[in-house]
């Protein structure tokens, strides 16, 4: 047994070694070309004065095409890299080195890239003009304030229920405070998980809930029966209901919660910044505001 566990063993490492030679070849290169630098340094600084400096010996560079390296990931060519190190630093030659291994993990960062998804912005929000800068302006966004009156008409025009009919206000309204709560990022993982946690311990004595997304009835739909909401789960595609509660006046976008009263749809509660986690503590937080 112990023979034959020996060659299995080898072909693993073999196996190994096959797949991370690919992309160690260009770091071994700029590492051979660091030390022929340092060697250079060194051989000057040791030699007696007045003595002729040895002629600089440089890496030979190829006169032809340079051959590119096999990403082991995909099979495809890499673009070769070009470095200069001979007039480098030791600081330089880090900077260098720490740079060819962040292109290579793509790990390279983008500024603004956290700010939004451009695949979740409505066709009238030009996705270049999302960045940081942006982001802080939108911090000062005027939104509904306890008191004001909630657009009520734009329910029946802009919502869709699971099975695609119309759902106005009237139809999700009762007798107790109406607690909604809203994102217009599609399909939003957070969302849905904020969904759950709702379902699981929502206040259902002390309140009614509806929750509306940009997601299509269909989705709404499987989403609804796979969690088995006891809530309603609405679909505002056109995102017009969302703007009209100003959900997309901030970005990057966001859960929100509004607490209407349900006769005349006043808002006595606007929750921003929504944790998927503690939702059903911001919620009641928010109940206890009624006047």
């Amino acid at each position: 047994m112990a023979l034959l566990s020996a060659p299995c063993y080898c072909v693993g490492f073999s196996h190994v070694s096959m797949m991370a030679g690919g992309k160690m070849g260009k770091q071994a290169e700029l590492l051979k070309k660091m030390e022929q630098v340092r060697q250079q340094k060194a051989a000057a600084q040791a030699a007696p004065s007045g003595a002729v400096a040895a002629p600089e010996i440089k890496p030979a560079v190829s006169t032809g095409a340079p051959v590119a390296n096999t990403d082991w990931r995909t099979g495809q060519k890499l673009q070769p890299t070009v470095v200069e190190v001979e007039e480098a630093t030791v600081q330089e030659e880090y900077a260098l080195f720490e740079d060819l291994l962040e292109k290579d993990s793509e790990l390279c960062f983008r500024e603004g890239a956290l700010d939004a998804d451009p695949a979740d912005l409505p066709p009238d929000v030009d996705a270049p003009a999302v960045t940081r800068s942006s982001t802080a302006a939108a911090a000062n966004a005027i939104f509904f304030e306890p008191g004001d009156f909630a657009p009520l008409e734009v329910w029946a025009a802009a919502l869709r229920d699971t099975e695609g009919a119309a759902a106005s206000y009237a139809s999700v309204r009762g007798a107790r405070p109406l607690v909604i709560i809203a994102d217009a990022r599609p399909a939003n993982a957070d969302m849905r998980e904020t969904l759950i946690e709702l379902n699981r311990r929502f206040p259902r004595a002390a309140a009614d809930l509806v929750a509306i997304t940009p997601d299509t009835p269909a989705q709404n739909r499987r989403v609804a029966k796979k969690s088995n909401l006891f809530f309603p789960l609405l679909s505002d595609e056109s995102r017009e209901w969302l703007r009209a509660y100003l959900v997309t006046a901030r970005v990057p976008w966001e859960k929100m919660v509004f607490v209407l009263e349900p006769r005349y749809g006043r808002f006595t509660a606007v929750v921003r910044d929504v944790d998927s986690l503690s939702v059903v503590e911001q919620v009641k937080e928010a109940l206890k505001r009624q006047a």
